[in-house]
């Protein structure tokens, strides 16, 4: 299991450039462009943009992690309202900020988890070889 789990990353990523993928050819050679297509562009664009706010944000010194979440979220949470009306997503009313809100916290959350206890486990692993 624990094999299969280390393959995980690149079938994402690997699955991520094939949707893109297809989603720039639908665009570029279909007529009545795909609305789908367009969406999981800007939201690859959203993703890429993101990351490089963490990348900014990962370069100031935070004395604990929850700093480094909150500030994530305090940048992070406007692009997403940016990008679900500029974008046109989804209707920009309360239900759907709402929604958005409800996922954008779920993922953020569970990616921020996931690295926490990702670096920590790795720092573990590192610690017991140094004391050998």
């Amino acid at each position: 299991m624990k094999r299969i789990i280390s393959y995980i990353p690149s079938m994402s990523i690997a699955f991520s450039i094939g949707t893109l993928a297809v989603c720039l050819i639908n665009i570029l050679y279909s007529d009545p462009v795909n609305r789908f297509s367009v969406g999981l562009v800007q939201f690859a664009a959203y993703i890429v943009l993101t990351v490089l706010v963490d990348i900014i944000i990962s370069s100031i010194d935070f004395h604990h992690y929850l700093a480094h979440f909150f500030a994530e979220v305090v940048f992070d949470y406007p692009i997403l309202l940016a990008f679900i009306y500029f974008g046109k997503w989804d209707p920009f009313n309360f239900a759907t900020i709402r929604t958005y809100t409800i996922l954008f916290f779920c993922v953020i959350v569970s990616t921020h988890l996931y690295a926490y206890y990702a670096t920590k486990k790795n720092a573990n692993e590192l610690n017991e070889l140094l004391k050998r």
